[in-house]
């Protein structure tokens, strides 16, 4: 009798870690399944990137983009690298100048940094049609060049 009672025990603790492991999947799933959000792991530091107003930049006229931006690492200073001063922005595949990025920190810490990133268009405003593709790039973060990428 004892060993069936032992076999129920461990059979209930084991249905008990499956549903929390479910549970747990399901909200990574929801957490990562915001499709705005574009991923880069390399160099031991990973970045995450989103486009902030995704549905509403298409057909009009904007004078800035902003996205949010985080960094995470456990082997390195993220103090080194000065976010604003190493991205690029791109439309349909090309380089555009004159554009000012500003990088606003609301967490910083030498292993975890997460801000807003404005890009900030100097002179005439930027027209972005339906199925633009808005490209940033980041330079030099423990790797050559990471490129976020989406389409309107």
């Amino acid at each position: 009798m004892r060993s069936i009672n032992g076999f129920r025990a461990r059979l209930s603790t084991g249905a008990i870690a499956l549903i929390l492991l479910a549970v747990a999947a399901t909200a990574l799933q929801a957490d990562s399944g915001d499709d705005s959000i574009r991923r880069s792991r390399a160099a031991g530091i990973d970045v995450a990137v989103s486009l902030e107003d995704l549905d509403s930049l298409a057909g009009g006229e904007i004078d800035y983009l902003e996205f949010t931006v985080s960094l995470d690492t456990h082997f390195s200073d993220l103090f080194r690298f000065d976010v604003a001063e190493l991205s690029r922005l791109a439309i349909d595949g090309s380089a555009r100048d004159g554009i000012a990025f500003q990088w606003r920190g609301n967490s910083e810490t030498s292993h975890h940094r997460n801000g807003t990133l404005r890009a900030r268009v100097t002179g005439d405003s930027l027209s972005l049609e339906q199925g633009a593709e808005v490209e940033l790039r980041i330079l030099d973060v423990g790797t050559g060049v990471r490129t976020f990428t989406w389409e309107l």
